[in-house]
């Protein structure tokens, strides 16, 4: 059987590992990987060596920083035309894999789609009211043939969207299921590459825009800095994603930087190994990432979890919600650094996720691959 996985940001490549390794250990599979959208933005050089020698197809490129929704738009709409393209120019492999929400995953999705070819989707049945991702997420839910989701209730959210129970599975989160023999970085590594004291209170920082507010982005930035400036916290940032309103976040940050570059290690991605390095060394994490919600936890790691960019998802009992206001984002960060680490769980970890959702692409999919989609009803009682 031939699996396409399709990758568009750096953000999903490293959720994607843990199951591209599984994969590629079956004699029986042929696995591909595509890379586009904003890989050509980030470092698509990077991503590619990063795969060592597995079959990858690099989609053309579709466009560049993403910085209002006309461009987004027309992104999406090149996106779509070059994944049909490539698609057209080979034999299609018999299932495509898609991740998350972002409006290029989305156009590639369509794509899929429309050439009547089988589609996975991960992490479908998520909620996040504050980013215009949740509309993209919801559509490539309806558009796929099979689903594999990181908690029991948006598996029930999937099916009552009308996906037929033995079409979705519960898998936890792939990004957190291979710690247990993962290489780790040492303090010493991380501090020769950041210059940050990790024997010292160190802040694992990320920001990314409110798409659904995007009005509201530079003040809202503007005032995590303001907190961030007044704390005794070293501070490790990581770049914003190709976003609507990422500009104005990068132009704030740039400032920021300029003025506290003794406190201060900014770098647009860590790279899988350094970014859980820094999760499981750092002191608290601060900012409206998914990571935040779904990983951190792993790493008995406070998260303080700013606005409404997240607002709708399951959280573990790490985190700690807060406004944009100034205050509540510094009183926030006090509450999170007296959590006790030690009752820190982690509602996405599942013991055997990986292996669950290599049987389900090797066993069930082969069954039910050929047989039509219905619509599932709920029964009512």
């Amino acid at each position: 059987m031939k699996i396409g996985i399709i990758s568009t940001s750096r953000a999903d490549l490293g959720i994607y590992t843990p199951l591209i390794k599984k994969l590629a250990q079956d004699s029986n599979l042929k696995l591909k990987i595509y890379l586009g959208g904003s890989h050509h933005v980030e470092d698509i050089n990077q991503a590619i060596s990063s795969l060592g020698d597995m079959d990858v197809v690099v989609l053309g490129q579709s466009f560049s920083e993403i910085t209002t929704f006309t461009e987004m738009a027309h992104g999406m709409a090149n996106t779509l035309s070059t994944m049909t393209k490539t698609i057209g120019e080979q034999t299609p492999d018999d299932a495509y894999i898609v991740l998350g929400d972002r409006f290029e995953m989305f156009a590639c999705a369509i794509s899929v789609s429309s050439l009547k070819l089988t589609l996975i989707h991960i992490h479908g049945g998520e909620v996040t009211y504050g980013a215009i991702d949740d509309k993209f997420r919801h559509s490539i839910t309806q558009l796929a043939d099979f689903h594999l989701v990181s908690c029991e209730k948006y598996r029930s959210r999937v099916i009552r969207m009308g996906q037929a129970p033995e079409r979705v599975l519960n898998i936890g989160s792939l990004s957190i299921c291979d710690l247990e023999n993962f290489p780790f970085k040492s303090k010493q590594e991380l501090t020769s590459l950041t210059g940050l004291d990790f024997d010292k209170q160190v802040a694992l920082v990320t920001y990314h825009p409110e798409t659904i507010n995007s009005q509201g982005v530079r003040k809202e930035i503007k005032n995590l800095l303001s907190a961030l400036e007044s704390s005794n916290l070293q501070l490790l940032i990581t770049g914003v994603n190709n976003d609507p309103g990422n500009n104005t976040v990068k132009q704030e940050l740039d400032s920021f930087i300029s003025n506290y570059s003794n406190k201060v290690y900014y770098t647009q991605s860590l790279g899988r190994a350094n970014y859980f390095s820094a999760c499981k060394y750092a002191s608290i994490m601060i900012g409206n990432s998914s990571s935040g919600i779904i990983e951190a936890a792993s790493f008995k790691l406070p998260v303080v979890n700013i606005g409404l960019r997240q607002q709708g998802r399951e959280q573990s009992n790490n985190i700690v919600n807060t406004s944009s206001q100034v205050e509540s984002i510094q009183c926030s960060i006090d509450t999170a650094l007296k959590i006790d680490k030690s009752d820190i769980r982690n509602i996405y970890s599942m013991s055997g996720g990986l292996t669950k959702a290599h049987a389900f692409i090797v066993q069930q999919l082969p069954r039910l691959i050929d047989q039509p989609r219905t619509f599932h009803e709920e029964q009512n009682d």
